[in-house]
This record gives C-alpha cells, structure tokens and sequence, in this order.
C-alpha cells in the first residue's frame, strides 16, 4: 500500500474526531520522509516544534489506553467514540510498523503517533491536548 493510501486511511479513521483533553482538538495526518532516526529530535525538528521543548516516548497502550475501553456505565457517544479510537488504532497497526509515540510539550503538547510505512516513509496522526 502507497504511503498517500497509508494517509488517506488515516484521515478517513480520524475524520471529525476529537482528541479528549481539556481542549479536545481535531486529529491531524502527517507523512514525512524517513531520513536517520526516529528518535525525539527527529520528531521535533519534522514537527516543527520548539527544539527547546520536553519530549518524552511513551507506549501505544499509554496514550490508547484509556480512549479505546469502555464500561457499562458509559453513554452510547461515549461508546462510539471509545469505537472510533479502535479504528484509528486498528488503521495505525495495519499499515505502520515500528510505532513510536511522543508526547511534545507539558500543558500545551503535542502527541506524535509515528510509524514506518511499507513504502520506508515515516506516517501517523498528531493530536494536541491541553493538560493542567
């Protein structure tokens, strides 16, 4: 599958999405070229964030965690939405391998879910949340 397949997927599991946080900010699709690491400077310089930022990795689990369980207890959005995250989630591991995530910044971030497509290019979703 082409790298823009990789994208358009992405942006279909994504579409009208909102990452919950204090925010709650539509999800972004990114592809970049796949050039040395994937590392946290990498991810900086490709997202154009400040080089003086925090970043930390964190697992696909930490930030999926929460956002793909449900209970009982939960409304049907809340449900939908938990589904809907499961998609995202099912999309990122079909079509990326090696998948990093990187949480950028401390109360105004940034979280990089980037994976290697099967073309060698660098791809993902990016969500910004507000957490104080």
């Amino acid at each position: 599958m082409a790298a823009s397949e990789v994208v358009a997927a992405l942006k279909g599991a994504t579409k009208g999405l909102l990452f919950p946080s204090e925010s709650d900010e539509p999800i972004d699709v990114f592809e970049w070229p796949a050039t040395g690491t994937l590392d946290e400077a990498t991810v900086v310089k490709l997202g154009e964030e400040d080089p003086r930022i925090k970043v930390k990795r964190i697992s696909l689990e930490d930030l999926f965690g929460n956002l793909v369980t449900t209970s009982s207890s939960d409304s049907p959005d809340e449900q939908e939405q938990a589904a809907r995250f499961k998609q995202v989630l099912d999309v990122l591991n079909e079509h990326l391998s090696d998948i990093r995530v990187f949480r950028v910044g401390q109360v105004e971030l940034n979280y990089y879910v980037v994976g290697t497509t099967k073309t060698g290019k660098w791809a993902g979703i990016v969500a910004a949340a507000t957490e104080t």
